[in-house]
């Protein structure tokens, strides 16, 4: 099978050897876990109770840089690819097997097996089936993989989400943000994307390791960044792409945020 380079794959031409590593798998779930802690250091960030709510300051590097430099968080697995004709185990009984799991699953079957699938899905069994036999099938499948990454990432930020929802400023539900973010995914070929603030900046990686930053501030952060510049004596150079939004402010520390009062 042909999938996008942005995708890391495992294939198993074994159902056997395909269990017993998932079945390992699910006794070392490490990276999802300090995944989850990162997520509630961001959550748990209270903005308002900092005299300045708003600092050219305010990036979340340090949990990220421990989790970028796990290999194990390539380990991560968010989607089972199962055929429903597989040697010696019907792919509906292997989905069972891991029902309890949170990964999704997502069954190749047959046309005439449509209707178990369908049942299957309304059980919780699986997530999402395609049928094999359709010419558009490649296609239908990446297309699925993703909504299915994307499904299974959510289900685990939920919480923290709604919690980065309630405050100002947010863009995680702009449709023409979330628009521009995934474009920029698949034209760059990122892999692995990090949340590092609490305006929607973001940390990625290629597939070779390679990091970006895309940085996201409100138009009130900027202004609060030129503010900043200007009452702090700096270059006119710098005031002046501040003031035009040709530039962005950002500061290694707290102890750098000085503010004149």
């Amino acid at each position: 099978m042909n999938f996008p380079p942005n995708y890391l794959v495992d294939p198993f031409a074994d159902p056997q050897k395909a269990a017993d590593f998932f079945h390992q798998y699910l006794k070392e779930q490490e990276t999802q876990e300090k995944t989850l802690h990162y997520l509630t250091h961001i959550e748990d960030v209270d903005i308002e109770a900092d005299f300045k709510p708003h600092t050219a300051v305010d990036m979340t590097i340090f949990p990220v840089h421990e989790i970028v430099y796990n290999p194990r968080r390539f380990k991560t697995i968010s989607v089972l690819v199962v055929d429903r004709s597989m040697p010696r185990i019907d792919g509906l009984d292997f989905c069972r097997t891991f029902q309890t799991s949170s990964a999704q699953k997502l069954l190749m079957t047959a046309t005439p097996m449509q209707k178990e699938a369908i049942q299957a899905f309304n059980e919780g069994v699986i997530h999402h089936f395609i049928e094999k036999n359709e010419l558009s099938f490649f296609d239908d499948l990446n297309e699925a993989i993703h909504c299915l990454q994307q499904d299974y990432f959510n289900s685990l930020t939920q919480s923290a989400m709604d919690h980065l929802n309630t405050r100002p400023h947010r863009c995680f539900k702009d449709a023409k943000f979330i628009e521009l973010f995934y474009a920029l995914i698949e034209k760059q070929a990122f892999v692995e994307y990090y949340l590092i603030d609490y305006s929607g900046s973001y940390l990625l990686f290629t597939k070779e390791g390679e990091p970006a930053l895309l940085a996201v501030k409100s138009e009130e952060d900027m202004q609060n960044d030129y503010q900043l510049a200007e009452d702090n004596g700096a270059a006119k150079t710098v005031i002046q792409a501040l003031k035009t939004r040709e530039k962005l402010l950002f500061l290694f520390s707290p102890k750098d945020y000085a503010r004149s009062e």
